[in-house]
């Protein structure tokens, strides 16, 4: 149980009010900045196309391209994000391609994807690329739930 000492009921209840709004703004800005760097870290996993759209042509790309982030109103009117991949991108539907790339485990990386692995350590090309990306990030909700207990400690 908690205790305050020197402190009523209303002014309390102000502080934890004013507390939770400043609390909610960061958590709202730091869901977007980890939504976009889990995104991004996705996008750097994700496998290459091993072709491009006509013979001769380099790789679209399109994988990369059809992640992004979506915002809507969930329960209780708070923001949510998600991060959605797949759709028409350049002409060509990703859905089935991202499925299949993102659940596979059978396949080799071809050399575009080898290429891209190459470019820097941060790429870690194969499967389940956002839920790989996800897991790096696991944990970066923590300081948010840290500052606002903090806050709500140091009357």
């Amino acid at each position: 149980m908690l205790y305050f000492k020197g402190t009523g009921a209303v002014e309390l209840g102000a502080h934890f009010a004013r507390e939770g709004r400043t609390t909610d703004k960061r958590a709202l800005r730091h869901m977007r900045q980890v939504t976009k760097l889990i995104m991004e870290q996705s996008i750097r996993n994700s496998p290459v196309d091993w072709k491009g759209p006509k013979k001769g042509m380099a790789p679209g790309h399109e994988l990369e391209r059809s992640h992004r982030i979506r915002e809507q109103y969930g329960s209780g009117g708070r923001i949510e994000t998600a991060i959605e991949i797949g759709g028409m991108v350049g002409g060509v539907n990703v859905d089935l391609y991202a499925t299949w790339l993102h659940d596979s485990y059978g396949w080799k990386l071809g050399k575009a994807s080898e290429a891209k692995m190459m470019q820097s350590p941060k790429n870690k090309v194969g499967p389940l690329f956002l839920e790989r990306a996800l897991a790096e990030y696991d944990d970066e909700f923590e300081d948010v739930l840290d500052d606002l207990v903090e806050g709500l400690m140091n009357l």
